[in-house]
């Protein structure tokens, strides 16, 4: 297990690329999910990709989640995170709805696919199935 967390200056050793902020066409969409303060160690790391197999670059600023496609740069989902007491709550979702950028725009496919990503990239549960694209 890595013990250094990813940054956005992480990227920035890819001099072919650019990393992209989330652009001004976005939805919002509130969920509630609940997060142990183990696993919130877990998803402060991030993820920094190794090889084109790896199709996510991931950090953790401030109390937000920043899940990029590490093909583009493309930001695709922001994950914003509440403390309560021991615990952590992702109260929110902002996903990318330039369709040039991210081609869905169902909101309950892009909750679930960045919780998806979440678990199955930096919480290593292999037992969740991936979203079904709409």
């Amino acid at each position: 297990m890595r013990n250094k967390a990813v940054t956005r200056e992480d990227w920035k050793t890819r001099d072919e690329w650019k990393l992209h902020k989330m652009p001004k066409s976005h939805a919002t969409i509130r969920v509630s999910r609940r997060f142990s303060a183990r696993e919130m160690e877990k998803i402060n790391l991030g993820f920094c990709p190794a090889d084109m197999d790896d199709r996510w670059f991931i950090f953790y600023e401030e109390d937000r989640l920043y899940i990029h496609r590490s093909w583009t740069g493309y930001c695709t989902y922001i994950v914003r995170f509440e403390n309560d007491g021991r615990d952590y709550v992702a109260c929110e979702v902002q996903t990318n709805r330039n369709l040039k950028q991210h081609g869905v725009s169902d909101d309950s496919y892009d909750a679930q696919m960045a919780f998806w990503v979440i678990d199955f990239i930096l919480l290593g549960c292999a037992d969740g199935q991936m979203p079904e694209s709409p």
